[in-house]
């Protein structure tokens, strides 16, 4: 057995009572979104844009309407800086996605959670440069 020669530190979960958590994600919390429910936890700046995302969105309603009239929507929770913003209300014009589409912007901790868990899909977006290529990470 290795020892540790360094302190440790333990962090509460934040879902589960048992281990010091809020108990955030109770099981009513956890009924999912009507249609297909997306989500994106977290910020987008920089390099980070939806437009990708939204254009197969719209692709997936027009092969599918029953799932438009199920209630499918893209749920963004997380802040949204203003170059970002601009760009997805185009695109929400352009794509006529304005009513599956919700920001959520104040959701954080919790909700943010919450959100995840009754989504059937998450998304996870990364700018230019942050993850390596296939080709670099061989």
């Amino acid at each position: 057995m290795r020892r540790l020669d360094g302190p440790v530190s333990a962090r509460a979960d934040p879902l589960d009572p048992q281990f010091g958590g809020q108990g955030a994600i109770t099981s009513e919390k956890r009924d999912p979104f009507p249609g297909l429910a997306v989500a994106h936890v977290g910020s987008l700046y920089q390099g980070r844009q939806l437009g990708p995302v939204l254009r197969a969105f719209r692709a997936f309603l027009n092969r599918h309407p029953r799932a438009a009239t199920a209630g499918s929507k893209l749920r963004q929770a997380g802040e949204i800086e203003a170059p970002q913003q601009e760009a997805i209300e185009r695109d929400l014009l352009e794509l006529d996605l304005a009513a599956h589409v919700t920001a959520l912007e104040e959701s954080r901790g919790p909700r943010a959670l919450e959100i995840l868990a009754r989504s059937h899909l998450a998304l996870v977006l990364a700018g230019d440069g942050d993850l390596p290529s296939a080709r670099q990470a061989l």
